[in-house]
C-alpha cells in the first residue's frame, strides 16, 4: 500500500500501526515522490492532504487515472477546511492523529 504524507513522524506512527497489523507500506513524502509509483503494485493509498508541494488530491488524481479501482482514503489534520470538503467529495477523510486505529480497521476492512 502507499503511504504519503510530508511528515517523517506521522509515515513513522502510521507505518508502525500497519505493520503490527500484517500490512507493508511503500512510503513517500510529497507529491513528486508519489508519481514515481506504480500504482498498479498497489492495493490501496493513505493520502495526506497537505504533501508541501501538492496535495492528497493530486496524489489521488493520479492514482486513480493509472488505477481507476484503487482504493484510497484521506489522513489529514482538518486544518485546511476547504481542502478537506473537497476531498470528502471524493473519499473518506481520517483525522489525524486520533484517527489512526481507524485507517488500520480501513484497509483491514478491504
Amino acid at each position: 500500500m502507499l503511504l504519503a504524507d510530508d511528515s517523517p513522524v506521522v509515515r513513522t506512527a502510521l507505518r508502525k500501526a500497519l505493520v503490527a497489523a500484517g500490512f507493508e507500506a511503500l512510503e513517500v513524502g510529497s507529491l513528486a515522490e508519489a508519481r514515481t509509483v506504480d500504482a498498479s503494485r498497489l492495493f490501496a493509498a493513505v493520502l495526506d492532504l497537505d504533501l508541501g508541494d501538492g496535495t492528497g488530491l493530486d496524489v489521488a488524481k493520479s492514482l486513480s487515472a493509472a488505477c481507476p479501482s484503487l482504493p484510497y482514503v484521506f489522513f489529514s489534520s482538518g486544518d485546511d477546511p476547504p481542502l478537506t470538503a473537497a476531498a470528502r467529495s471524493q473519499a473518506h477523510v481520517f483525522i489525524k492523529p486520533r484517527e489512526l486505529d481507524r485507517v488500520v480497521a480501513w484497509l483491514q476492512a478491504l
